[in-house]
């Protein structure tokens, strides 16, 4: 079923992604740093049920720990206010 592992990997992404925004937002509204905002994002049920939603549950896996999500922003290579700036286009 390679198209079944393609769709999980690309629903994996997306939650990997939406995750990294909801940091950068927290980081830069809030003045949070990484870990700070990294955690709150872990324990926030409303921001974390993309998660729940799109793999934890379909795979009986406990949720990320903040160190991992932390772990996937270091990964994107850009600042949060980079990614603020791209979801806050100035008019």
């Amino acid at each position: 079923m390679p198209e079944t592992a393609h769709f999980r990997a690309v629903i994996r992404e997306k939650a990997r992604l939406a995750v990294c925004r909801e940091i950068a937002l927290l980081m830069v509204d809030q003045s949070l740093t990484l870990n700070e905002a990294a955690g709150r994002v872990v324990k926030e049920p409303s921001l974390n049920e993309t998660f729940l939603n799109a793999r934890w549950n379909a795979h009986s896996i406990e949720p990320p720990l903040p160190g991992t999500v932390a772990t996937w922003f270091r990964d994107l290579r850009v600042t949060p206010e980079q990614i603020v700036r791209h979801l806050r286009p100035k008019s």
